[in-house]
């Protein structure tokens, strides 16, 4: 009986042993799988972000391009005419500002002066912009048009400057900003990732002087939270430490309340190529948690009748074994 025990203890070990290895392989290969998928997609995410803004960049580009080349703009312009620059160009961008949010049009005079704020006629007439509007002054500098972010008197904006000129030479620059709320809409119907931009406190204090001052916690490691989906989702994901090492594309994953989240972290570049901030991209990734959990359920019910069916062939072998060792003796 001791014998015949021994047999079965170590038959259950070795099918065991050979049920379980299979398992741990499959599982691995499971999370390999797994981990790829995450890698593609955050790469996918980082990827139709950054194509967005450089479209959004480019449209405006064309919306610029198309005002400031108008014959009855240039010679508003020329005239001073701000009556006449807002009698043309008011009732338009109400429509752009309302459909692809455009934020902000303004003329701008040599060097830097501002003449019209299209959005804000009331205010900053005369204002000197040159301390603190570097793609005002390029602009002029290089007579070219340029293209990008940088902060303004509203807060962030992805700008774009035309410049403005006749038969008599230039007359300033035409400027047209977005705001960020058409690409992060765009970023979650694309992606289902909810974001968040954060840019550079201390130039949002010291530039943005038109904007209300924010609320406390939207202040994380000299850094503010400018634009958002959804801030419930995207505080809990984001700490100063991540805002502050976010100098290239960063890939995570974070376990929030049980919940595993991944988050892809892209740098907020100005124009001139600085990093002035960040832009954080958040989804929930249970489903890779799910289907995680549904893999190694499966790898462990095969493993385990494997193990049973190995048990059982071992055991009938070890008993054909003994029945024909017993015949040779009786013989």
């Amino acid at each position: 009986m001791k014998s015949r025990a021994k047999v079965v203890v170590i038959a259950l070990i070795i099918s065991f042993i050979a049920s379980v290895i299979p398992v741990y392989f499959s599982d691995s290969s499971s999370v390999a799988v797994v981990n790829a998928a995450k890698e593609a997609e955050f790469r996918k995410a980082a990827t139709l972000l950054q194509n967005d803004l450089q479209e959004q960049a480019n449209k405006a580009a064309a919306r610029a391009s198309l005002i400031a080349s108008m014959r009855s703009i240039e010679q508003a312009f020329r005239n001073k005419d701000r009556a006449d620059l807002m009698r043309r160009l008011e009732p338009v961008f109400v429509e752009q500002r309302e459909k692809y949010g455009v934020r902000e049009a303004q003329f701008i005079l040599p060097p830097a002066i501002s003449f019209l704020r299209v959005f804000a006629p009331t205010q900053g007439e005369g204002e000197d912009l040159s301390s603190f509007r570097n793609m005002v002054l390029t602009t002029y500098i290089k007579q070219k048009p340029q293209k990008g972010i940088e902060i303004g008197r509203r807060g962030l904006s992805i700008r774009v400057m035309e410049v403005v000129k006749d038969e008599n030479g230039p007359i300033g620059v035409f400027e047209v900003g977005l705001d960020f709320a058409t690409i992060l809409t765009n970023f979650k119907e694309n992606t289902g990732f909810d974001s968040g931009v954060f840019v550079d406190e201390q130039m949002m204090s010291t530039i943005a002087t038109l904007l209300p001052q924010p609320e406390a916690d939207k202040i994380l490691g000299g850094f503010r939270g400018v634009e958002m989906t959804d801030w419930n989702i995207v505080r809990p994901m984001v700490n100063s430490a991540i805002l502050s090492n976010a100098k290239e594309i960063m890939q995570l994953t974070k376990t929030v309340d049980g919940i595993d989240y991944g988050m892809v972290v892209v740098p907020l570049l100005d124009y001139k190529g600085s990093r002035i901030g960040s832009i954080v991209g958040i989804k929930n990734f249970t489903q890779y948690q799910e289907t995680l959990k549904s893999m190694l359920k499966q790898s462990i019910i095969v493993g385990f009748i494997q193990m049973i069916i190995l048990m059982v062939l071992i055991l009938l072998g070890i008993s054909l074994m003994s029945k024909n060792q017993l015949m040779k003796r009786g013989m």
